[in-house]
């Protein structure tokens, strides 16, 4: 049964508010049954051809048993209508409906855990309806009150549910219609919210739909479209979209689009299936978790920051789309094997200062000015692409660290800026068949291929691996390190070449023509048979000087002995030796050197003699004093 209590202060009002059909059945709700009898003895007596022999009976008492003896036993119009302020309806038993009228409760409706409320025409609940057992919503209900779906309780619709007050759920909710959120309504959900293939929220402007429990969007046409609303997924609870229908934002929506927000402090799982696309703001907050199996869009003008503390996985068989929006991540993005990540059509990717972006599946920067900026760690374990005009930066403060594949094709550009450090560890190869620029620090300890260009205009290259490209052009900072460039290499005037490290000795080779206006230091620790020494070698090529400084640093207790020489440049052809200074630290007292040009290459001999700098000796001279020496393939001497 259900009770009607109402405010006694008034005769007129406790009438109203004690109104009660008990099982029986009002004249509308028979009305409407009859119809149904109606329909139903017209089929039967079509069938029948308009005979009425036994089975025709038997069917027509059929149906009158399923159509007409449960409303009779139980079926309950629910009543006063209006509910006036003040009055509550219990509702404690199952068959009590809404069934044929335009309900409008501004007082109170309690439906207990033994109670079913069954709205098959329209309700407006002004005040309070509060149900602990089941409310199912056939066709249409307006809350323009306080509807609380308790813990215990199944609210069920399956047509439209408009809410423009407060729609709070604590039990279960299972939307199967469209369950819309309108400006100023708010929507709470702290227990189990289920959408059905067919299940949509509108969440408007001004709306609020927030999530403190479970709130699952199955596969199908449904979803939730955020149109100027916020979405707020608390800590602690957890979003699941299987659906096609996650959408924050549109994009004819203008303006409305800047009030469109999606907020997760807990976990949120796009899954295989589902697809959210963002045309707003989409915020990922400290200690929240974004899941990415499915598909995810963040469109043209739209934001998704992830921020401090949080992380944002694009997992197996995700995909992750910046089309033209911007990412910014300040926490931890990580594109999983088997994901992809694509940041495109005039899309910005930016890996912020203490943010850390690790790739593991296949990461692409591309088309029509896609921009992906690292100022935090970057971290390249996967396939790591900057294709078709795309640029990727490396700016100060940033390290990206490429240990798997990292490609950056023609008419494409990576930039590592000064202050960044690029960091080609072993096992990575780094393709270049566009433009790569250093101004910071570039550590190669694997290889870096390509026809792409080289340049670097400050900072310093470590090259411990090998370097082909079709050319390498140092124009500032340094070029050290035990490795090969294969190409023909320029280093201008105020670049230098530090072969091997400051702490090791090591020889730079390079497969191609060296043209240097630049200057030199090498180490020296031992004579030539110690192999303590730097060493330049120039194969298949020559060596073209226009300037410069050759260093002679003698280091780690060696001061030289007399007689000892080390063979420091290597090449088959060299010109411009004249052009070239000579400066030596920490060569023993009274000692003097030479630097003799040799088949092969140049060596430095130290001497017993000292004196001034060295000065040139015209090769004339030189072979008259030395008698028959010249022969052994000694070209010219310089004496110090």
């Amino acid at each position: 049964m259900y009770q009607n209590t109402t405010n006694r202060q008034s005769q007129t009002h406790r009438e109203v508010g004690t109104e009660s059909h008990g099982s029986g059945i009002d004249s509308r709700v028979a009305f409407l049954l009859m119809k149904q009898f109606v329909g139903i003895f017209g089929v039967v007596i079509e069938k029948g051809r308009g005979i009425m022999n036994c089975r025709n009976i038997s069917i027509i008492l059929a149906a009158i048993t399923i159509v007409v003896m449960p409303f009779a036993v139980h079926a309950q119009q629910i009543s006063p209508n209006p509910n006036p302020s003040g009055n509550t309806i219990t509702v404690d038993t199952s068959g009590v409906y809404n069934y044929g009228e335009f309900f409008e409760n501004y007082g109170g409706i309690e439906i207990t855990d033994t109670g079913t409320l069954n709205n098959n025409d329209r309700l407006d609940n002004y005040d309070a309806l509060s149900n602990s057992g089941t409310l199912n919503n056939n066709s249409v209900l307006f809350n323009y009150g306080m509807l609380n779906n308790n813990s215990g309780g199944t609210l069920n619709t399956q047509d439209f549910l408009e809410n423009y007050g407060t729609l709070t759920n604590y039990g279960t909710l299972n939307n199967n219609g469209n369950l819309d959120n309108e400006g100023g309504g708010t929507m709470t959900n702290y227990g189990t919210m289920t959408y059905g293939v067919s299940g949509v929220t509108n969440n408007q402007l001004g709306g609020t739909f927030n999530n403190y429990g479970v709130l699952t969007i199955n596969s199908g046409e449904g979803g939730i479209p955020n149109v100027g609303g916020t979405l707020n997924n608390y800590s602690g609870a957890t979003l699941n979209n299987y659906s096609a229908g996650l959408v924050n934002g549109c994009p004819e929506c203008g303006s409305t689009n800047a009030n469109s927000m999606m907020n997760n402090y807990g976990t949120w799982n796009n899954n295989s299936g589902g697809v959210e696309g963002n045309f707003a703001t989409v915020n990922n907050y400290s200690g929240a978790t974004l899941n990415n199996s499915g598909s995810l869009y963040n469109n043209s003008g739209a934001l998704l920051n992830n921020n401090s503390g949080a992380t944002l996985n694009n997992n197996s068989g995700g995909t992750l789309n910046n089309e033209g929006g911007d990412i910014e991540n300040y926490g931890t993005l990580n594109n999983n094997s088997g994901a992809t990540l694509n940041n495109y059509i005039g899309g910005t990717l930016n890996n912020n200062s203490g943010g850390t972006l690790n790739n593991y599946g296949t990461l692409t920067n591309t088309n029509s000015g896609g921009a992906l900026n690292n100022y935090g760690t970057l971290n390249n374990y996967g396939t790591l692409n900057n294709y078709d005009g795309g640029t990727m930066n490396n700016n100060s403060g940033g390290t990206l660290t490429n240990s798997g594949t990292l490609s950056n094709d023609y008419f494409s550009t990576l930039n590592n800026g000064s202050g960044g450090a690029l960091n080609n560890n072993y096992g990575g190869t780094l393709n270049n068949n566009g433009t790569l620029t250093n101004s910071g620090t570039l550590n190669n300890y694997s290889t870096i291929n390509g026809a792409g260009n080289y340049t670097q205009t400050a900072g310093q290259t470590i090259n411990n691996g090998s370097i082909t490209q079709a050319s390498v052009n140092i124009q500032g900072g340094s070029l050290s390190g035990t490795g090969t460039i294969t190409s023909n290499v320029t280093i201008a005037s105020g670049a230098s070449v530090q072969p091997g490290s400051s702490s090791a000795f090591g020889t730079v080779t390079i497969n191609g023509n060296l043209t240097s206006s630049g200057d030199y230091t090498f180490k020296i620790g031992g004579n030539s048979s110690s192999g303590y020494y730097d060493m330049l070698q120039i194969s298949n090529g020559s060596a073209n000087f226009n300037g410069g400084t050759m260093n002679f640093n003698f280091i780690n207790g060696y001061s030289g002995v007399a007689g000892d020489y080390v063979e420091f440049l290597l090449a088959s052809s060299i010109t411009g030796w004249n052009a070239l200074s000579f400066d030596v630290i920490g060569l023993g007292s009274g000692l003097g050197y030479q630097v003799e040009s040799v088949a092969g290459g140049e060596e430095l001999l130290i001497t017993a003699q000292g004196g001034a700098s060295p000065t040139p000796i015209p090769g004339a001279i030189w072979l008259f004093g030395s008698g028959l020496v010249g022969l052994i393939g000694i070209k010219r001497k310089y004496l110090g």
